[in-house]
């Protein structure tokens, strides 16, 4: 169920995008078989397609939860779907699903026991990859 959009309660699809992360972070840091990524992503798929189109079609402005949750769905949707060859892309999808996620707890009042990231950020000339979306998105 989706929650009411404009400023309502996200703890399910916080706890949701949480389990996917921890079982991405197992299969990334293991050798998990092809198989493997295509159930996560098919699991995937399934919990965040018809709530993103929803969520980008009703969310308000002023629901900077939603649009955190929002963002970290499409991050996870990335994460699972970029070729397995492409780690770069992997790390700064990882990157901001991370601040998304973490970003959205906060504002809820919830921890995000988040493990550790299967890959550390590239390095760069600043704070690392600027995950942070317009409103456009």
């Amino acid at each position: 169920m989706l929650p009411m959009l404009g400023g309502g309660d996200y703890e399910e699809e916080h706890a949701q995008l949480l389990a996917h992360y921890q079982e991405f972070v197992k299969l990334r840091t293991g050798s998990a078989s092809q198989a493997e990524w295509s159930g996560l992503a098919d699991q995937v798929r399934s919990a965040y397609d018809e709530k993103r189109k929803l969520m980008r079609k009703e969310i308000k402005p002023g629901d900077k939860t939603g649009k955190n949750i929002l963002w970290a769905m499409d991050e996870m949707t990335r994460m699972v779907n970029t070729e397995r060859e492409s780690d770069e892309n992997i790390d700064t999808a990882e990157w901001a699903f991370r601040t998304f996620l973490e970003t959205a707890g906060e504002e809820m009042g919830l921890e995000t026991p988040l493990p550790p990231a299967a890959a550390a950020p590239q390095e760069s000339d600043g704070d690392g990859p600027n995950p942070m979306p317009t409103d456009s998105r």
